[in-house]
C-alpha cells in the first residue's frame, strides 16, 4: 500500500499541476476578500436577505422579459449610485428595513389593500407618498434608458 503523502507529492510534481497550483495561489488575495465580505454579509444578517431576494428573483425569471431585467440591471446601477451619495450608517438602516421586510413576509400582510378604496386610504398615507414618489422617479429614469 502507497503512503498518501507520496502520492500527494506526485500529483503536485507533475508540470500540468504545477501551473494549477500556481493559478489558484494568485486568486488567494481575491478568494481571502470574498469570504471577508460573506461573512460581513453574515455577521450583519444582510447575507439571508439578500438569499431571500435572489430566491424571489430566480422564481419570477420566467415571468421576466429581457427588456424587464435589462431594465432592472439599470434600475439597480441608478440605485448603486443613489446609495454612493446617501450617508452609510442611514442606507444600511433602510436596506436591513426593506430586506428583512421582503424576506419575512412582513410587507405582504402589512396595510393589506382591498378595493379601490382601500388603495386610496393607502395613498393618503405620507409615507405612502414618499415612497410611489421615489419609484416613480426610478420608472422615470428606467424609462429614459
Amino acid at each position: 500500500m502507497s503512503d498518501p503523502m507520496e502520492d500527494l507529492m506526485k500529483m503536485l510534481s507533475k508540470p500540468e499541476n504545477m501551473k494549477k497550483i500556481e493559478d489558484l495561489l494568485g486568486i488567494v488575495p481575491d478568494l481571502h476578500q470574498g469570504v471577508n465580505l460573506l461573512r460581513q454579509l453574515r455577521d450583519s444578517g444582510m447575507l439571508d436577505s439578500i438569499l431571500g431576494i435572489l430566491y424571489i428573483i430566480a422564481s419570477m425569471k420566467d415571468i421576466l422579459t429581457d427588456d424587464m431585467i435589462n431594465g432592472a440591471g439599470y434600475m439597480l446601477n441608478s440605485s448603486m449610485e443613489l446609495l454612493s451619495a446617501m450617508k452609510e450608517a442611514e442606507m444600511d438602516k433602510k436596506l436591513k428595513d426593506i430586506a428583512g421586510g421582503i424576506s419575512s413576509g412582513k410587507y405582504a400582510g402589512e396595510n393589506e389593500v382591498t378595493g379601490a378604496f382601500g388603495l386610496m386610504r393607502q395613498l393618503k398615507d405620507p409615507d405612502v407618498q414618499k415612497g410611489i414618489t421615489i419609484l416613480m422617479n426610478i420608472l422615470r429614469t428606467v424609462g429614459k434608458s
